[in-house]
């Protein structure tokens, strides 16, 4: 199987919210404060293959808020990808899946953490998967696609995850682990697929 990552949609701002600057002029106090736009970031890790598939990942730059994952292949296969998620609002994770193929796709979240010591205390708790997505550990949802009909599916939400650091950063990501499984209709053909994962801020 090949499958390629690219990110999408650049976005370079900080992820913390300024603090209020204060001076005195001739003996008068001025607070100045301001807010930083809100961001939610999307990058992806190197992607497992439970299935001993051969994949290949190519990823360029940082703070996208969508991840474009190209997938091909001969016969059924699964992939298990990393997404990591920073944001400094609440925000929605959703997938749509394209392709020119007739397959049946299966899209599950196998795992979510935390990166490290700068994500907030409720980053994770807070998560909240989508109904179709609910019982994914246990029933992953099929999803169809064929005739260039794309298909769309909310994965889940959650509240703030980033306290501080940059889209690089390693310790203020909250990763979900998006299991990938395609099966195409006309057994061990060739077939090629889309799959779009975007972020965006959830109010």
């Amino acid at each position: 199987m090949r499958l390629i990552t690219r990110l999408c949609g650049t976005t370079l701002c900080a992820l913390l919210v300024a603090p209020p600057l204060l001076a005195q002029h001739g003996g008068a106090s001025i607070t100045a404060t301001g807010r930083v736009s809100p961001v939610v970031a999307v990058s992806a890790a190197p992607p497992d293959r439970p299935d001993g598939a051969e994949v290949q990942v190519s990823a360029s730059g940082a703070g996208a808020h969508t991840l474009v994952v190209s997938l091909s292949d001969a016969g059924a296969t699964q992939v298990d990808l990393p997404v990591r998620l920073r944001s400094n609002v609440g925000y929605s994770l959703r997938a749509s899946l394209l392709s020119p193929s007739e397959l049946a796709v299966r899209l599950s979240v196998a795992q979510v953490r935390a990166t490290g010591k700068f994500v907030h205390a409720n980053a994770l708790e807070d998560i909240r998967l989508d109904e179709a997505l609910a019982g994914s550990r246990g029933a992953p949802t099929s999803l169809l696609t064929g005739l260039d009909q794309p298909l769309q599916i909310a994965i889940l939400s959650g509240p703030p995850i980033s306290k501080a650091g940059t889209f690089t950063s390693p310790d203020n990501a909250v990763e979900v682990v998006l299991s990938i499984e395609v099966r195409p209709r006309a057994g061990r053909k060739p077939w090629s697929a889309q799959l779009t994962i975007s972020a965006t801020p959830r109010w």
